[in-house]
C-alpha cells in the first residue's frame, strides 16, 4: 500500500510541453481520494512549483531546490544553505570555464547581467519573471549570499565537456561540503552535502510516520537518484537518464506518453 508519493516535475509529472495531462491529474486526484499524500519533489525553487501544487489541489509539503527547501503552506519547515566558503570556491573555480552561474537566494534565482543574453531561453521558460534577480557582478552575488545565504549554486552551459570537467573537480575537491547533481543535460548544481531529494523525502516519511515500503518516488534525472533509492516503490520515466533508471525498481513510459499516470495506475490505484 502506497501512502506517500514524491514526484519530480520536469521530465516526470510535466509532459513535453511543460503541462500536466488530464490523465495524470486524474490519477493524482484518485490517489488523494484514497488518502495518499502527493508531494512535489523538484530541483526548482518553491516559487516556480507552487502554481502546479495549487492547480492539482495538493495540500501537503513541497520539496524544492533538491531538498534544500521544504515548505508546507506558508510555513518553511527546513532550509539548508551552502557554506559560504564552498559557495565562493565553487564560483571561483567555474569562472575559467564556459558556464554561467545562477544562485538560489531566498526563493529567487540570481544571475549575472553579463549572462542575460545567454540565459534568455531559460528565463523565458518561466512565465513569472519575478522569481529572477539580475546582479551586476560576481562580487555583488557574493555579498548577497553573505547576507541571505544560498540554497544552491547552479552552472548552465552548452559545452558538455566543460560541465563534466567542472563536476569532476568540484566532486574531487569539495565532496565533504557539497552535493553535486544535475537536473538536465546542460546544467550542474551544487548544494550542501547530505541534502538531497532523498534526504527530504525520508524526513517527510518520518514526519508522517510512513515506512519507506509505503513511499513511491518518480523521477527522470540524477538529482532524483537519492529518492529513488530510498522509496520502496521507485519508478524512472522512460525518458530518464541511465543513472535514474539504474536506481529505480521499475521503468514506466516517457513523460510524453503519460508514463506518470501509468505508474500510479499500476502501483496506487
Amino acid at each position: 500500500m502506497i501512502r506517500l508519493i514524491a514526484t519530480d516535475l520536469d521530465g516526470t509529472l510535466l509532459d513535453t510541453k511543460g503541462g500536466i495531462s488530464a490523465r495524470s491529474a486524474e490519477a493524482i486526484c484518485r490517489a488523494r481520494e484514497k488518502g495518499v499524500i502527493v508531494c512535489i519533489a523538484t530541483g526548482r525553487i518553491h516559487a516556480t512549483c507552487a502554481p502546479f501544487h495549487k492547480a492539482l489541489g495538493l495540500d501537503g509539503p513541497i520539496i524544492a531546490v533538491n531538498g534544500a527547501w521544504i515548505q508546507h503552506g506558508e510555513k518553511l519547515i527546513e532550509r539548508h544553505a551552502l557554506p559560504q566558503d564552498a559557495f565562493e570556491d565553487g564560483l571561483r573555480i567555474a569562472e575559467s570555464r564556459e558556464v554561467s552561474p545562477m544562485a538560489v537566494i531566498e526563493d529567487r534565482m540570481a544571475y549575472l547581467s553579463e549572462d542575460k543574453r545567454y540565459l534568455d531561453k531559460l528565463l523565458g521558460f518561466y512565465e513569472d519573471r519575478s522569481c529572477f534577480m539580475e546582479l551586476s557582478s560576481r562580487a555583488e552575488m557574493i555579498e548577497r549570499v553573505k547576507t541571505a545565504g544560498c540554497e544552491r549554486l547552479s552552472f548552465i552551459g552548452s559545452d558538455a565537456s566543460a560541465l563534466a570537467s567542472l563536476r569532476a573537480e568540484l566532486t574531487e575537491r569539495f565532496s565533504q561540503w557539497l552535493e553535486v547533481s544535475s537536473s538536465w543535460a546542460t546544467n550542474l548544481e551544487i548544494g550542501k552535502a547530505g541534502i538531497s531529494k532523498g534526504y527530504a523525502v525520508e524526513r517527510l516519511a518520518a514526519m508522517y510516520r510512513i515506512p519507506y515500503e509505503e513511499v513511491m518516488a518518480l523521477g527522470d534525472h540524477d538529482n532524483d537518484v537519492s529518492m529513488l533509492r530510498f522509496a520502496g516503490v521507485s519508478v524512472a520515466m522512460g525518458n530518464a537518464c541511465e543513472e535514474a533508471k539504474a536506481a529505480a525498481r521499475y521503468i514506466t513510459g516517457t513523460n510524453g506518453e503519460d508514463g506518470f499516470a501509468e505508474a500510479l495506475e499500476r502501483f496506487v490505484l
